[in-house]
């Protein structure tokens, strides 16, 4: 019966053990996963600026090529008024 007493508390010690690597091993997952996650969205907001831009250009570019006829470019756009296109997430 001893016997089994010790095995019961070698078995529990190696348990706990097992459980406190597991909750070492979590704390270094949330923060790999938190770092890669601010970097993901650090790029993502990179490329919406670089997109925010060309998109502006391509607008001022529009507006520079459509010639104006009586005040009104071909889509019937007042000339001083603009389409304001915006990039959302």
């Amino acid at each position: 019966m001893g016997q089994s007493q010790a095995q019961k508390e070698e078995i529990l010690s190696l348990l706990t053990e097992i459980y406190d690597q597991l909750e070492e091993l979590e704390r270094a997952i949330d923060t790999n996963l938190s770092k890669e996650r601010k970097e993901m969205v650090n790029h993502q907001s990179e490329k919406l600026s670089k997109c925010e831009v060309q998109l502006k250009e391509l607008e001022n570019n529009m507006y520079n090529v459509v010639p104006f006829h009586k005040g009104k470019t071909k889509m019937n756009l007042p000339q001083n008024k603009k389409l304001n296109l915006e990039l959302g997430f």
